[in-house]
């Protein structure tokens, strides 16, 4: 069982120094002049716990925050802020000068999301570029899916991961359970439905985030009547938890609800019952594993990872359409996209490449664009 806890690429500007931004934004327009010294800044939030949050940021890049400053970084609430003609409520623009630095954002996380690029643009200098940005991710699904059990990663190593999704700007983060799941299960037993309505319900209540994957992919063993009826029951029973199910795209030969999440991810099989489910009104994440894949080897000589989705090359994880990945299928149907990394071949946090990995960031960079 998975858990998820907690939305075409663009190319950087002509500039040969671009700025170090990552994912890029939607328009980035530099301004004339200096930008201001920022190694230490007067903050004004909108509330204490969002000053909290933006002087963290600000202190990682060594910034300080501090009331005499003669610089000031003000985060300020506006609906008309971001690109035109974004509604995304992560939407936010960023104006950084030798005057200071002004976000505007609809929403809280739209100010967060600018502290954090703001965060990326001072330098080891404590100087940042005079700048404006505007920005708003494409889809409000960006995740990315962190296995912690065929070699195990502790609380630590996954506070990380919660920090690079942060920085990054993801807002999906999925835990892959906490032990192998089975393909042998014996539908009819009286005592499944009582257990699955118990595992379910427990982790429902454990968690804040709106959505739990139920998995169902990789069954070798039940039929496909009894496969079925077992996915139709565990989507219930996560409905009627006050969650939205999630399953692996295998489920999509069951009837499922409309608003049901499928994640896509094994871009080998046919594609005619994915088309069918969206018709219905199941909703995809696409995580096809020759693209989004980050435990795949980049050649055969590459010592870590598999290479069952073939060998995925940088270029490959930054240069493809998440609406064109599955033929037929609506692009409104596309709920977002999300990275995944799977840990058969990969022991330590630096195997799994996380934060330094480049393919995991041009992935995320497809995820915001």
């Amino acid at each position: 069982m998975s858990l998820a806890v907690t939305d075409v690429p663009h190319r950087g500007p002509a500039d040969p120094r671009p700025l170090p931004i990552v994912p890029w934004p939607v328009a980035v327009e530099p301004l004339d002049g200096p930008g201001p010294v920022l190694d230490a800044v007067r903050l004004d939030a909108p509330d204490p716990r969002l000053g909290a949050l933006a002087a963290e940021q600000l202190a990682a890049a060594g910034v300080r925050v501090d009331d005499a400053a003669p610089v000031g970084v003000t985060l300020r609430l506006d609906a008309a802020a971001g690109p035109p003609g974004s509604r995304s409520d992560e939407r936010y623009t960023l104006r950084v000068s030798a005057d200071g630095v002004v976000a505007v954002a609809p929403e809280r996380v739209g100010l967060l999301h600018a502290v954090r690029v703001l965060r990326q643009l001072v330098g080891t200098d404590g100087v940042a570029p005079a700048v404006v940005v505007h920005d708003a991710p494409r889809y409000r699904w960006r995740g990315l899916m962190v296995d912690v059990v065929r070699h195990f990663f502790g609380p630590a190593d996954l506070r990380a991961v919660v920090d690079l999704a942060g920085a990054l700007r993801l807002r999906v983060l999925a835990h892959e359970g906490t032990e192998v799941g089975i393909s042998r299960l014996w539908f009819d037993n009286p005592a499944t439905e009582p257990f699955l309505r118990d595992v379910i319900g427990d982790v429902a209540r454990l968690t804040d985030g709106p959505y739990v994957h139920v998995g169902g992919d990789e069954v070798l063993t039940m039929d496909s009547d009894e496969y079925t009826r077992f996915v139709e029951l565990a989507c219930r029973v996560v409905r009627e938890a006050g969650k939205t199910p999630v399953a692996w795209q295998e489920a999509a030969h069951a009837r499922l609800e409309a608003g049901t999440l499928l994640q896509y991810w094994d871009p080998r099989v046919d594609a005619e019952p994915f088309v069918t489910a969206a018709a219905a009104g199941v909703r995809f994440v696409m995580s096809p594993g020759n693209r989004a894949y980050l435990d795949m080897k980049y050649t055969p000589e590459h010592p870590l990872g598999l290479q069952w989705a073939g060998f995925v090359e940088l270029r490959d994880a930054y240069d493809w359409e998440p609406t064109e990945v599955v033929p037929e299928l609506p692009a409104d149907a596309v709920e977002g996209v999300s990275a995944a990394v799977w840990t058969e071949t990969l022991a330590t946090r630096d195997e799994v490449g996380l934060p330094p990995d480049a393919a995991g960031q041009l992935v995320v960079l497809a995820l915001w664009a």
